[in-house]
C-alpha cells in the first residue's frame, strides 16, 4: 500500500511540475487509442482488423451451424426413407407369405380332393368288381344246386330207394357239390380280395 501511495505521489509531482507535457501525452494516449480502436473494428463499411476476424469466425461458425442444419435435416429424410422402404418390406413380405400360404392350401385342397376322387373311384370299382363275382358266384352255385338236385332226383328215380335212404343220397350229392363249389370259389374270392385292396 505504501508503493502505490508513493508511485501516486511521484505522478502527482510529475504532473505538478510540467502540466502541458502531461496533457500532451494524454492526448497522444487518447489519440493511439483510437487509431487502435479504428485499425480493429472499422469505420464505416470498412472492416478493421479485429471486426474481420470476428465476422470471419461469425461467417465459418454460420456456415458451420446451416451445414449442420442440412445434415440434421437429411438425416432425417434418410431416418423416414429407411422406415417407410422397411415398412413396404414388411408389407410386401406379408402379402407374399399370405399367398404363399393361400397356394399352399389351393394345393393341399386340390391334392386332398384328387385323393378322394381317387379313392372314391378305387371303391366304386371295388364294389362293381365284387358285385360282378358275386353274382358270377350266385349263378353258379344256382347252377351246381341245380345239377346236384337234378343227379340225386335222377339216383331216386333210377333206384328204388326207402325214404331215408333218398335223404341220405340227397344230402351226400348236396354235401359233394357244397365242397365243390367251396374248393372252386376260392380263387375268385381271392381275386375279388386282390381288386379291392388295389
Amino acid at each position: 500500500m505504501q508503493v502505490v501511495s508513493e508511485i501516486l505521489a511521484y505522478v502527482g509531482h510529475e504532473i505538478a511540475l510540467e502540466p502541458v507535457r502531461f496533457a500532451i501525452e494524454v492526448v497522444q494516449f487518447i489519440f493511439l487509442l483510437v487509431i487502435i480502436y479504428f485499425a480493429a473494428m472499422g469505420l464505416g463499411k470498412r472492416r478493421g482488423i479485429v471486426r474481420g476476424m470476428l465476422d470471419g469466425r461469425r461467417a465459418r461458425i454460420s456456415d458451420q451451424l446451416s451445414a449442420v442444419d442440412h445434415s440434421v435435416i437429411a438425416l432425417d429424410e434418410a431416418r423416414e426413407t429407411a422406415a417407410r422402404v422397411l415398412s413396404d418390406a414388411r408389407a410386401e413380405a406379408e402379402a407374399i407369405s399370405a399367398r404363399a400360404r393361400e397356394e399352399a392350401r389351393d394345393l393341399e385342397d386340390s391334392a386332398r380332393a384328387e385323393a378322394d376322387a381317387e379313392a372314391e373311384s378305387i371303391g366304386r370299382r371295388a364294389e362293381e368288381a365284387l358285385a360282378t363275382e358275386t353274382e358270377e358266384l350266385h349263378a353258379e352255385v344256382r347252377d351246381r344246386l341245380i345239377e346236384v338236385v337234378a343227379s340225386a332226383t335222377r339216383s331216386v328215380l333210377n333206384e328204388r330207394l326207402s325214404a331215408a335212404e333218398q335223404r341220405e343220397l340227397i344230402q351226400d350229392a348236396i354235401m359233394a357239390a357244397v365242397r365243390r363249389c367251396e374248393a372252386g370259389n376260392e380263387a375268385p374270392k381271392r381275386a375279388v380280395a386282390g381288386r379291392g385292396a388295389v
